[in-house]
């Protein structure tokens, strides 16, 4: 189940942030591919994504995926704010 949650969860990100591609000058993709860093938004959510409140170090399943998979992609990893689902869109959007 939790496997089922984590690819439901990009997938739908995905597609809420193509929805939004045709409002932005530069794909997403050519500014990966530019920065070489993918910035990833995260939600607070056991197991998927903790954060310690002392150090501010993410860790949880969702938080290991990402990190192997811009390693592998030879990605750099910048964890951007925590957002909500109120604010999903608006965040995807900036």
């Amino acid at each position: 189940m939790p496997k089922f949650f984590i690819a439901v969860l990009f997938v739908s990100l995905f597609v809420t942030t193509q929805a939004f591609a045709d409002d932005i000058k530069e794909s997403l993709y050519d500014r990966v591919q530019r920065t070489g860093t993918l910035r990833c938004g995260f939600f607070e959510e056991n197991p998927f994504t903790i954060v310690d409140p002392n150090t501010n170090k993410k860790t949880g399943i969702a938080v290991e995926l990402a990190e192997t998979i811009t390693a592998q992609l030879g990605l750099k990893l910048e964890w951007s704010e925590a957002v909500t689902f109120a604010t999903l869109v608006e965040d995807l959007k900036n």
